[in-house]
């Protein structure tokens, strides 16, 4: 029985940092334009594409800050539970952290901003239904969550003694 290839091993596409951008943005964009083209027309003449709105008496910063906040605590979760290695032996539940702190934040920000942390999440429905209202919410909300996240945690926590992990198990 052969090894699998290591990462180095793969194309470069592969391990192009775009690769997850393209591998949800286009799927999410697709699945919604064939599910409402593959019904026929009088089975989708009722039907309307849901998508992530900002709910009614809250306003495009309130949203914006609330999407800061919940993409935060994602990326923040996902750091502390998976990709720290000095976390010891809390890895072992970091699924049911990430899925919690998931479930949390769309309990939480759904009613009003629609708890995206997902720019292809958002984007998928809105260009199946043709309707961008507010859409830059949902790009700037994660993009700087997840990105202070990123650099609080990368910077606090890890600092500069990080060392990558081994392939060996």
């Amino acid at each position: 029985m052969s090894t699998p290839p290591s990462p180095s091993d793969w194309p470069s596409v592969v391990r192009s940092p775009s690769l997850p951008v393209s591998s949800t943005g286009l799927p999410s964009v697709l699945v919604p334009l064939l599910l409402v083209s593959s019904l026929r027309p009088p089975l989708v003449a009722w039907l309307t594409t849901p998508i992530h709105s900002v709910a009614a008496g809250v306003g495009s910063i309130e949203a914006v800050v609330m999407e800061i906040i919940i993409t935060f605590a994602l990326v923040y979760t996902v750091y502390a539970t998976a990709v720290d290695p000095k976390k010891g032996s809390i890895g072992t539940i970091a699924p049911i952290a990430i899925g919690f702190i998931v479930g949390a934040n769309i309990l939480a920000a759904g009613p009003f901003s629609g708890g995206s942390m997902n720019p292809a999440r958002s984007f998928g429905p809105a260009v199946a239904s043709v309707d961008f209202q507010d859409h830059w919410v949902y790009w700037v909300g994660p993009l700087v969550g997840g990105g202070l996240a990123g650099l609080i945690y990368g910077n606090v926590f890890m600092g500069e003694e990080h060392a990558p992990l081994t392939n060996e198990y």
